[in-house]
């Protein structure tokens, strides 16, 4: 399985304190996706590569400008009969700035 998200996306801080040191955010996202699988079920192969879209929002909060703590749903239409809609978990840290 492959999958290649191309999104635009918004975020709007969830804070208007500037000198916050903990900052939660929203992020909404549209756009198109490049998928590549190949999956056997009973005995059946099923084989795809194709382009869908796929839209999705994400929460998260960016801790001391270096850490960065997220929750992202994408969900993608279902094709022949897969869905690889789901949650992304996600740490992210900066180590130079």
């Amino acid at each position: 399985l492959f999958i290649a998200p191309f999104t635009i996306e918004a975020e709007h801080s969830l804070t208007e304190d500037r000198n916050a040191t903990t900052k939660p955010y929203i992020k909404g996202f549209v756009g198109a996706a490049y998928m590549d699988y190949s999956v056997v079920r009973g005995g059946i192969r099923s084989e795809e590569k194709l382009i869908r879209s796929t839209y999705g929002a994400e929460f998260g909060v960016v801790v001391s400008d270096r850490l960065r703590l997220s929750a992202r749903y994408n969900a993608f239409p279902k094709s022949s009969g897969f869905d690889f809609s789901g949650v992304t978990l996600s740490a992210t840290f900066q180590v130079l700035k």
